[in-house]
């Protein structure tokens, strides 16, 4: 049998970590290096600012020539030795240079104009330049390269980003790890799923993973069991089916035999329809239940009487119960109209009313009651049987699970009332026993005379099929 293709727990966390680093980290990064970038720039404009200002402090108002520049210069640049600088001095904005300071290939790249004042003008990525009035009225120009210190922090950025993408990589690899090992611990539970005997070793698993072990244990113990038990009752089926079929071959041979004058072949012929009649309702039931609607019964809303139907359909259960001697009464009340799956409902009414003939004794008396109610119908069996113990009446409405003997010491086939319970349940209804005013068991239906979900509701005089 070819496996389907199915997805890898370890590889769908690993893409996950990855793709969020992708997403989120690598982004961030790329975010703060610009800004560390940007900081730069922003450092070099005040930088500019903040030379001008010190030059008009140190001139303080004299008019500056090329020594008096040179000697505040030196000054200057003294606390800045990271950047390089290139001053220039005018009388006015259309007048010729007075004095000249610094780097000179610095002076030629800004090419200060000193008609722009007060603005900071970007000549190249890392080269400034700003001009300001002095307190005696001449023009002061500065042009500063800062590559040296923005080098120092790409550097850092670089750094900065290799770290994140190293620290990337290791979280993945952890991941990688990380993953693996968990799922080896879901390869040892799946491993423990085919234990035979004992309970998965708790103390070996996480705290995570060790309720989903137990868990599994619990759901395969139930399995085997009812699997232990499906074929225990599949066994005594076979078994009480046979016998019936060997006591019509006994019986037919009797009939058959001529010179016997002391056997009725009308009687022979009687006893064995019933057997047939037996056999015929349990392989009924049987193939209901093997059916892929016995889980979940395939509903064909119609209208129709429940009460009046079940007058017409329970001819059979009557003639079995008068063979018998148990009187059995139909008792209608109110309106009894429902809509819901005719075949369904009527083989729920017909099991629980020949279960009930089938536990009474001899001259009793079962009871069909079936009342409408404002918006419901209620059906409840009777019958002064042995009832039901207390702690059965949960499990008797499992497939195969009997309850006691009969008058005739036959236990049935544990079919019947799992199929009362599919049929009540896919209308929405609700199945109970309790004890009866008869002494024996009380069956309740209660069933919605509309469900919630209908859809599409038969007309009566359409074709019916029958529930199998």
């Amino acid at each position: 049998m070819t496996r389907p293709a199915g997805w890898s727990l370890s590889n769908r966390l690993v893409w996950m970590t990855t793709g969020l680093i992708v997403t989120i980290v690598l982004p961030l990064a790329g975010v703060c290096g610009y800004l560390l970038l940007s900081s730069a720039g922003e450092t070099v404009d005040r930088l500019l600012e903040e030379e001008l200002v010190e030059l008009d402090m140190l001139v303080a108002g004299r008019t500056v020539d090329e020594a008096s520049l040179g000697g505040a210069v030196a000054l200057l640049m003294a606390g800045h030795p990271e950047y390089r600088f290139g001053w220039t001095v005018w009388d006015d904005a259309e007048g010729p240079v007075v004095a000249t300071a610094g780097d000179a290939d610095l002076l030629a790249r800004a090419g200060l104009d000193p008609r722009v004042l007060d603005t900071t003008v970007e000549v190249s990525g890392s080269v400034r330049a700003r001009t300001a009035r002095l307190q005696g009225g001449q023009l002061a120009g500065l042009a500063v390269d800062g590559s040296a210190a923005m080098a120092e922090l790409r550097d850092a950025a670089g750094m900065s980003a290799g770290l994140v993408l190293a620290a990337a990589v290791a979280v993945i690899l952890a991941t990688t790890l990380y993953c693996r090992r968990v799922t080896s611990l879901l390869k040892r539970v799946a491993a423990q799923a085919h234990w035979s005997d004992g309970p998965p070793d708790s103390a070996a698993l996480p705290n995570e993973i060790r309720p989903v072990a137990e868990a599994f244990d619990e759901r395969l113990r139930t399995l085997r069991t009812e699997s232990k038990e499906a074929r225990v009752m599949i066994a005594k089926l076979a078994h009480d089916l046979r016998r019936p079929i060997q006591n019509l071959i006994g019986e037919t041979e009797v009939a058959l035999l001529v010179d016997d004058e002391g056997s009725s072949p009308a009687a022979t012929l009687r006893s064995n329809l019933e057997e047939l009649r037996s056999l015929g309702d349990a392989v009924d039931n049987l193939v209901t239940m093997c059916s892929p609607s016995a889980v979940v019964p395939d509903v064909r809303y119609e209208r129709f009487d429940l009460a009046a139907e079940a007058e017409l359909r329970l001819d059979r259960d009557l003639s079995q119960a008068r063979r018998r001697r148990v009187d059995v009464e139909i008792r209608a009340r109110g309106d009894t109209t429902i809509v819901g799956d005719r075949e369904w409902l009527l083989r729920a009414l017909r099991n629980l009313t020949s279960n009930a003939v089938d536990f009474s004794p001899e001259g009793s008396r079962v009871t069909v009651d079936i009342g409408g109610e404002a918006d419901r119908v209620v059906v409840t069996v009777d019958d002064a049987g042995p009832g039901v113990p207390e702690p059965d009446r949960e499990r008797i409405f499992e497939a195969f699970v009997r309850g006691p003997g009969s008058r005739e010491q036959r236990d049935g086939y544990g079919l019947g009332l799992a199929i009362v319970r599919a049929a009540v349940e896919a209308h929405h209804g609700a199945v109970t026993v309790g004890d009866s005013e008869q002494g024996g068991a009380r069956f309740r239906l209660t069933i919605p005379r509309r469900p919630t979900d209908v859809g599409r509701v038969s007309d009566p005089s359409e074709p019916r099929r029958a529930a199998r």
